[in-house]
């Protein structure tokens, strides 16, 4: 038997006991299939997105959740606990025999979780977690405050320099990642200056981005995840793109940055994983 830690607090400190059932090792593709009378088998259209490849659903996790009190005072306070512990909006949830790997998760019925809990003290959790996990020491923070100073804490800064010309990050560990967007903090040296985000992966065609900063900028983030472009002051840049915002592909792959003159460049990358994220 293991412990969970969800929103960074561990099952046993609120004097829970947790028990897998059931953790799927894959996503299920979102399916699209469609049969014509005038012909033997059907069309798979899956693959017939705007990026070309096929989607997947949200995973559904599930456990066994207990608790025990001393007497009933005591088994309500905890009640009480695991009751705010488990309500709300998405967060990171770790397993203790899969110490490395997070997954983004809600709980998907708190309602009868918490009347099972109350009725008999043990109840069966489903937690609904997005499609992939990532990796728990380099989640972005909840909460994004982005100065000249702070940046994203707890990210995992693949290339962080001053550069004239190009800035290049070559990824050739096939550590069994899946798709993946990547965030860029750049900040100009000079009161204009023009950015080519280039990427190569291996059996595709290079994918280019660009970006025009017309005017003087502390920094601008370049989010491929929420498909935006803002500036310090909150500007949105996106009519200053082509908008060409890609994905990085499983596998080996190479980014480079072109700046029109010298300027900070920073990246930041969370891999996400189809089951276990690597050591």
């Amino acid at each position: 038997m293991f412990g969970i830690t969800f929103r960074d607090i561990h099952s046993s400190e609120l004097g829970a006991f947790w028990q897998t059932t059931s953790k799927p090792i894959l996503p299920q593709p979102k399916l699209y299939i469609e049969s014509a009378p005038s012909i033997d088998g059907s069309f798979d259209l899956s693959a017939f997105n705007a990026d070309g490849r096929v989607h997947y659903e949200d995973r559904l996790h599930e456990g066994i959740l207990s608790v025990v009190g001393l007497d009933t005072t005591d088994k309500n306070s905890k009640l009480s606990k695991i009751a705010a512990w488990l309500q709300g909006d998405y967060s990171y949830l770790v397993y203790d025999e899969m110490p490395y790997t997070a997954w983004f998760a809600r709980v998907e019925n708190i309602g009868l979780v918490l009347g099972e809990l109350l009725r008999v003290g043990r109840a069966t959790v489903f937690f609904r977690t997005k499609p992939f996990s990532t990796r728990k020491e380099v989640l972005l923070s909840d909460a994004l405050l982005l100065s000249s100073e702070n940046y994203i804490g707890g990210a995992y800064i693949l290339g962080q320099a001053s550069y004239l010309g190009d800035f290049v990050y070559n990824h050739t560990l096939d550590d069994g990642h899946f798709y993946s967007k990547p965030l860029f903090l750049l900040k100009p040296n000079w009161s204009v200056d023009d950015y080519t985000i280039t990427l190569s992966a291996s059996g595709q065609e290079p994918k280019v981005f660009t970006l025009d900063i017309p005017s003087p900028q502390a920094w601008v983030m370049v989010d491929f995840n929420l498909l935006s472009i803002t500036s310090e002051t909150g500007d949105n840049l996106l009519g200053n793109s082509n908008a060409a915002f890609f994905e990085i592909p499983p596998g080996n792959f190479e980014i480079s940055v072109s700046s029109s003159n010298s300027s900070d460049i920073e990246m930041y990358l969370n891999f996400q994983y189809i089951y276990e994220v690597p050591l």
